[in-house]
């Protein structure tokens, strides 16, 4: 039996560790094929054709790299010994007509959770194909799969077919990202990072800066106007760095212009509310809890000067690391993490830390997305209860203008996980938290092969 991995970026390795690992351990023909294309902002994350990761006791799979989505087809229908294809979106959003209906293998699309998936397809305006072999659809829970359907009812309806028709059989197994977690050992995550043993860590993941087109200009106020740029000689992407330069100073000036011609972003930056404020709060709760600040950005955005300053400890993410994950690993020293709207608040519920959701004024979903889509978005990111974001005693959804008055005052134990609503959460929401998700859903795909190779 054949798989065929698309390794579009480096972190997609995040959702394929434990699939391949295991695969290999049953001696199946596996290959990954990378990327090697240009990626603008990104670049730190194209595979290209020698990027590996450690599979250990077992040698890494072949690689191919492609460079175009023609090449990539081309490569596809030519190898006839392929059995499988993992993808992380419907392979409608890559691949044309032609393609769906010659390819001789079967489509794994793994899709995770969240509005990513789902709202990309709306924005390629994509209909349902018929494949030319049935393949499989692989959500977390039934949670999921219940909520795109209602989804693509209620927005797409065109599209109701995506998640259960002729050419695709969905599965609920799991997330196969978070199997890679039975083997952090958290002492050696504190020598590697040399943080302190008689101290648990608030983990703090910095507001993604981003500008939506020509909406409201709240993150300029909250975030962009504190940042400091400098672009790094060996690489094409940006980070912070303290210290000013005449450019960072045109910067803030631009910033400015544009946070007074907008009235959200305005009223913001006049009454002194920003990320720093934020990190303020948080690091006195920190000092009055004996917890140890450690921020953890990724390259692809920028962190504002106030955040960097109060940490601790920075842990720069490349993302290069997928076993486990640079999150996942701080995680299992933390005892509250707090990020906005992010999807690492289910790997926190997944290794037992408090999640604190921080959410940022209405307004900012009129516009958020490309292009805007402020009800679809309202649809996935809700902080009402019971949802990822808010769930009793395991995460919960606070203002901004909240945690900054009442934090410093909170007591810790406000922020301890009960184990059985962690439970819930867990099924409602990730499904297992046996580390067995690869092993489901090798053990799907096998039955099927095993059907057809047999069939009389």
């Amino acid at each position: 039996m054949k798989l065929v991995f698309l390794i579009q970026r480096i972190n997609s390795y995040k959702f394929y560790y434990s699939i391949i690992k295991e695969a290999l351990a049953r001696g199946m023909e596996v290959e990954c094929w990378n990327y090697n294309g240009a990626e603008i902002n990104k670049e730190y994350l194209v595979p290209g054709e020698g990027y590996q990761q450690n599979f250990a006791p077992f040698s890494h799979p072949k690689i191919k790299a492609y460079d175009s989505t023609e090449i990539l087809n081309k490569l596809l229908l030519e190898d006839q010994s392929i059995d499988f294809v993992f993808i992380l979106n419907r392979p409608e959003m890559n691949f044309d007509e032609a393609l769906l209906n010659q390819a001789t293998f079967k489509w794994v699309v793994l899709m995770g959770t969240g509005p990513d998936s789902f709202l990309n397809l709306s924005r390629k305006n994509k209909s349902p194909i018929a494949s030319k072999r049935r393949g499989f659809l692989l959500v977390s829970t039934i949670h999921w799969k219940d909520k795109g359907k209602l989804f693509f009812e209620r927005f797409l309806p065109h599209l109701t077919g995506l998640l259960e028709d002729k050419s695709i059989k969905t599965n609920c197994v799991g997330q196969p990202e978070f199997d890679t977690c039975s083997k952090i050992d958290p002492g050696q995550v504190r020598s590697k990072y040399k943080i302190p043993q008689d101290k648990s860590v608030f983990l703090y993941l910095p507001y993604f800066y981003y500008l939506h087109g020509e909406g409201t200009q709240w993150s300029r106020a909250y975030c962009g106007f504190w940042t400091n740029r400098q672009t790094l000689s060996d690489s094409g992407f940006a980070m912070n760095r303290f210290g000013n330069s005449f450019r960072n100073i045109l910067r803030k000036g631009y910033h400015l212009y544009k946070i007074m011609r907008d009235p959200l972003a305005r009223n913001w930056f006049l009454r002194g509310i920003h990320e720093g404020k934020v990190i303020e709060a948080i690091k006195k709760f920190c000092q009055m809890n004996n917890l140890f600040l450690v921020i953890k950005p990724r390259l692809k955005y920028l962190v504002s000067t106030p955040v960097q300053k109060a940490a601790d400890l920075i842990v720069w993410d490349t993302e290069k690391d997928q076993n486990p994950s640079v999150l996942k690993e701080l995680l299992s020293v933390s005892k509250v993490a707090a990020s906005q709207y992010s999807h690492s608040v289910l790997t926190a519920a997944f290794m037992n830390v408090f999640h604190l959701n921080l959410v940022p004024p209405k307004e900012y979903f009129l516009n958020y997305g490309d292009p805007p889509s402020p009800e679809m978005n309202r649809y996935w990111l809700s902080e009402a209860k019971p949802s990822i974001f808010s769930f009793d005693r395991v995460c919960d959804s606070w203002s901004i203008e909240n945690v900054i008055e009442k934090l410093p005052q909170t007591s810790l134990e406000e922020f301890t996980i009960d184990p059985g609503q962690r439970d819930e959460y867990v099924k409602k929401f990730i499904g297992y938290d046996d580390f067995n998700s690869c092993k489901r859903i090798l053990d799907i795909l096998e039955n099927d092969f095993a059907k057809e190779t047999f069939q009389p």
